[in-house]
């Protein structure tokens, strides 16, 4: 479903749906830490990628929904909103973190 590193992907979104504010907290850190022109490097050579190759992008966009479904449910879950102030932008960069983790 996910292409040749499903086995890695799906245990990023198993991991991402059982996170909670201090886990998103280290994951969002760690992503941060990694300078942003290499992140953005990154995404343009699966960009690249999935350009040219359709069951790539196929396997890409099947993760960015699954990302995007995790944020939608968990961005507004009450208990996580008030157990950190800045739990929705926490959870955007979790869910970013998420999708440059797996890379064809």
């Amino acid at each position: 479903m996910y292409g040749p590193n499903a086995e890695a992907v799906l245990e990023i979104l198993d991991r991402l749906e059982e996170i909670v504010p201090d886990d998103a907290r280290y994951l969002t850190e760690a992503w941060l830490a990694i300078p942003k022109s290499d992140r953005d490097r990154a995404r343009k050579a699966v960009r690249k990628l999935a350009e040219d190759d359709e069951e790539i992008a196929r396997h890409l966009q099947l993760v960015r929904e699954a990302v995007g479904t995790w944020m939608a449910v968990t961005g507004s879950y009450p208990e996580f909103v008030n157990a950190e102030p800045n739990w929705a932008r926490m959870c955007g960069q979790s869910g970013e973190a998420a999708l440059d983790a797996p890379r064809p």
